[in-house]
């Protein structure tokens, strides 16, 4: 069973589920989507895009904004699922809400869980992805890192090396599986040269930060492309926030339309993990919306900057966007679904 929920995840399992069918035609694959996003342009787009068949079990979470009833529900649905089902592997994908409840449920249920991208860590509690890391990793049986980094904080943290499997980033086989695509995807038409620009985070997610960015962006000399993800759309509306005219505001993109305006743009700023990688994937730089990051490694190969919400700081990095990127495979070699699709059968 895997268990999915959010944009980033469904790149992932789709990879991930491909690869096990073409290892195994004997291992059954059910696929959960937990409806954390139920926004279509967030959820079924990608399932269409990329000519994935529907979720085979799909709970519903519209109309409620309280997250920990959203996670309650998971847990209850999920739980249900495994009784039915009972399946002898669960795989969650992450650090989303649809993480946690997953761990949580495979646990309760006794049942054999991998976590795909362990051992990241950004060291800030208060956030809600690490919050949802640290319980995955202490529930998981297997653990598939990434990175050195990520492995080595799973050691630190007392897990058993035999149980860590450093396969590398699932978004690059799948950004290798899809790369022939992506130069059919100039829908946007944006004229260049332009900034790639997201926001979603929840440090992000206020009135006062959309209000610096309108303040700020307009003094870059670029236009700034930005696909704006339903919950910062609804604080925009109900604040009545105005921004320049550089700044060109859109609905949610398809993922082709995503890694096309990442690939064509000069360079890239945001919050977003998956994002940063696919930038990163892409050779181009990011300068990232936060204080810290849990992909140390990004910022050590020089592909990505942390500025914090100092936008003033883009103005004055003109050597770091010339400059090259040092090591393009930190993050492995773009085979980690075939790895996991072999330790899967080995398991079952």
């Amino acid at each position: 069973m895997h268990i999915v929920g959010a944009r980033p995840q469904f790149i992932k399992v789709f990879v991930v589920i491909k690869a096990i069918r073409k290892k195994s035609k004997k291992i059954k694959n059910f696929l959960l989507h937990t409806g954390q996003h139920y926004d279509k342009k967030m959820s079924e787009i990608f399932f269409k895009e990329l000519q994935f068949k529907k979720p085979d079990y799909h709970i519903d979470l519209k109309k409620n904004n309280d997250r920990t009833s959203n996670i309650a529900k998971m847990i209850k649905e999920i739980g249900k699922k495994i009784d039915v089902l009972k399946p002898s592997i669960v795989l969650i994908y992450g650090d989303t809400d649809s993480t946690l409840a997953g761990a949580i449920s495979a646990k309760k249920k006794g049942v054999k869980l991998i976590h795909i991208e362990a051992g990241m860590r950004s060291h800030i509690l208060s956030m809600a992805e690490e919050q949802n890391r640290l319980v995955a990793d202490s529930l998981s049986d297997y653990f598939i890192t990434v990175s050195k980094e990520s492995t080595t904080n799973l050691i630190k943290e007392g897990v058993k090396k035999n149980k860590i499997y450093e396969f590398g980033d699932i978004m690059f086989d799948s950004l290798k599986q899809n790369k022939s695509k992506i130069k059919n995807h100039n829908k946007k038409k944006i004229k260049k040269p332009y900034i790639f620009f997201t926001l979603h985070r929840d440090e992000n997610s206020n009135v006062k930060i959309l209000n610096t960015i309108a303040k700020k962006m307009s003094k870059l000399n670029y236009n700034i492309y930005w696909p704006v993800h339903p919950k910062i759309s609804n604080l925009i509306k109900k604040n009545k926030i105005l921004f320049p005219k550089n700044l060109i505001l859109n609905n949610p993109i398809s993922y082709l339309e995503t890694l096309y305006l990442i690939l064509n743009s000069e360079f890239v700023v945001s919050d977003s993990g998956g994002v940063l990688r696919e930038a990163y994937f892409l050779n181009k730089k990011t300068f990232i919306l936060r204080n810290e990051t849990e992909w140390p490694d990004l910022i050590k190969n020089n592909s990505a900057k942390l500025i914090g919400n100092n936008l003033e700081l883009i103005i004055n990095s003109k050597s770091f966007i010339r400059s090259k990127i040092k090591n393009r495979k930190s993050l492995g070699s773009g085979n980690s679904s075939k790895k996991i699709a072999s330790l899967v059968t080995n398991l079952d």
